[in-house]
């Protein structure tokens, strides 16, 4: 094995070995497991989100107001095409 190689090796033993420090770090999230019950994980979830989100998840915006910008800042869940 050459220099050229070890060095490829060691950077993706680097990268390898960060990202599994990130995902030790990670928080667990309820409702993002599989493994919970639906009810278990649906009560994690709104108890995560702001009032403001969950209203911006219920509220359903005509398409030609709902730019990328309007649905991040208001948590838009759907948009929709009225044609007249």
């Amino acid at each position: 094995m050459g220099v050229k190689n070890m060095w490829k090796m060691l950077v993706l033993l680097t990268l390898v070995m960060c990202c599994w420090a990130c995902m030790a770090k990670a928080e667990y999230f309820k409702y993002k497991d599989p493994e919970q019950r639906l009810g278990v994980r649906i009560k994690d979830l709104m108890k995560r989100m702001t009032l403001e989100e969950k209203i911006g998840q219920m509220t359903q915006a005509d398409r030609s107001v709902a730019s990328k910008e309007v649905i991040k800042e208001y948590f838009l869940g759907t948009r929709i095409n009225i044609t007249s």
